[in-house]
């Protein structure tokens, strides 16, 4: 297919695509008016070492053949700007350039390293930035670990774009923030990363951040450039080397933020949970990680047992005294609850001392549990379960307890002085009446046995 029918043919298909819907007719009479267009004006791509361009009949009466970089050529020649808006005048220059030449042929992609590192930023490929031109020896930290971090440049016509490579630690590779002069060759560095497996700076809330680490690093003062990625730090004094990673690395606490124009590692810590600065005097460390004092107190409770953090969600709570059940502390285990505390054997909830009630059988119950599971013993004045508690009735009207311990005609026993009374009443010759509560209660079993004896 020559150059001029893969120029008309992406181009309505184009203009197919995105306009048919909204323009119709009047998408159709553009197409065909532009075919007319191509038709006169005979484009191809340029001849030479010049790419990324478009030759065509300026004058169809002399044949002069001129020039135009493709998105100049769509906008100026066939007058697509009005039809098309701008990003999509791009992502159509970008399909016709792909169409007429190869990646390296419109791309030239190189890594650098070492002092061509430091070079690239004083000549500000890509672009101007904080670290570019007369600031670019701030960057030579990259330049002094020149098998640590690299520099992949890409240049096409009189654009060109940059990013820097991180070589991690686990011996992967991250590529950073995309600086460029063109929008299209943003995607296209995009694309080369990706090919080649690489870490993405824009998918970095993605990744594991304890893979984004860098350690062992030589460093200067004053040669500390501005880091979009790993942009904190703490140096190992010992080995006088730098380490860097990502915002939120369990694990690791910075002592230094690399985000300074100035060449200087600026002191201070990041919370792992917020991300925000902390002063030094003002941050907690729970299990290896930095957090300021209010993240601390919203995900994590100090344990007054074992004097440790844990995680509020996995926490005990410590309930204080009285009906209310308020929350007095937290224990990181039941462990912990154990050593210091008492657990109701109703509820389940931990108090704190003097806040719960011991029976004589041993158990305890909070104040809420209490009060609506226990009653005490009309014999032995005993508090009880009032599972474990019978009604006993006895048949003797004279019987003297009666008149004094009596409840709505009944009286209430624990077993030992339920066994007891059943005892002394079978002695007696007395008949005992059996509460419908209490037709399987062992204690009654047992008065019977002794009746019919």
């Amino acid at each position: 297919m020559s150059d001029q029918a893969i120029i008309a043919d992406t181009i309505t298909k184009f203009i197919t695509i995105e306009c048919m819907a909204e323009c119709g007719e009047t998408a159709i009479e553009r197409i065909r008016t532009l075919c007319e267009q191509i038709d006169k004006l005979k484009p191809a791509k340029s001849v030479g070492d010049t790419t990324g361009f478009i030759a065509f009949n300026a004058n169809t009466t002399y044949v002069v053949r001129v020039k135009l970089r493709v998105s100049r050529f769509l906008t100026r020649k066939l007058n697509l700007l009005g039809l098309l808006s701008d990003k999509q005048i791009n992502r159509l220059a970008s399909l016709l350039s792909n169409q007429l030449w190869t990646v390296d042929n419109l791309y030239n992609f190189e890594i650098l390293h070492g002092a061509a590192i430091t070079s690239a930023f004083r000549d500000s490929i890509g672009g101007g930035s904080c670290m570019t031109g007369g600031c670019a020896d701030y960057t030579r930290l990259y330049e002094i670990n020149p098998t640590r971090f690299g520099l992949l440049t890409v240049r096409h016509n009189n654009d060109s774009g940059r990013a820097i490579l991180y070589y991690l630690d686990n011996g992967k590779t991250l590529q950073s923030r995309i600086y460029c002069t063109d929008l299209p060759l943003r995607e296209h560095m995009l694309n080369y990363a990706t090919e080649r497996s690489w870490f993405l700076n824009r998918n970095i809330c993605g990744i594991e951040k304890i893979e984004l680490v860098m350690s062992n690093l030589l460093y200067n003062s004053d040669e500390i450039p501005y880091l979009d990625s790993l942009s904190l730090g703490f140096i190992d004094y010992k080995t006088r080397t730098l380490t860097i990673f990502a915002r939120s690395t369990s694990g690791l606490i910075s002592e230094f933020s690399l985000c300074t124009t100035d060449g200087q590692l600026e002191p201070g810590n990041v919370c792992y949970h917020c991300e925000d600065a902390v002063n030094d005097d003002d941050y907690i460390v729970i299990n290896g990680d930095c957090y300021c004092a209010d993240c601390a107190s919203r995900n994590f409770s100090f344990c007054e047992s074992c004097n440790e953090y844990g995680d509020i969600n996995e926490c005990i709570p410590i309930y204080s005294g009285g009906n209310s059940r308020l929350i007095n502390s937290y224990v990181c285990s039941s462990d912990c609850a154990e050593n210091k505390y008492y657990k109701c054997s109703i509820c389940d909830r931990w108090f704190v001392e003097g806040a719960t009630y011991s029976l004589k059988d041993s158990d305890l119950l909070c104040a809420p549990c209490f009060e609506d599971n226990t009653t005490c013993c009309d014999s032995c004045e005993e508090d009880f379960l009032v599972d474990d508690v019978s009604v006993f009735i006895p048949d003797n009207d004279d019987n003297d307890d009666k008149e004094s311990i009596e409840i709505n005609g009944q009286f209430h026993y624990c077993q030992d002085c339920m066994t007891e009374k059943n005892t002394e009443s079978h002695s007696r010759g007395e008949k005992v009446r059996q509460s419908e509560n209490d037709k399987n209660n062992p204690q009654f079993i047992f008065m019977l046995e002794l009746k019919d004896n």
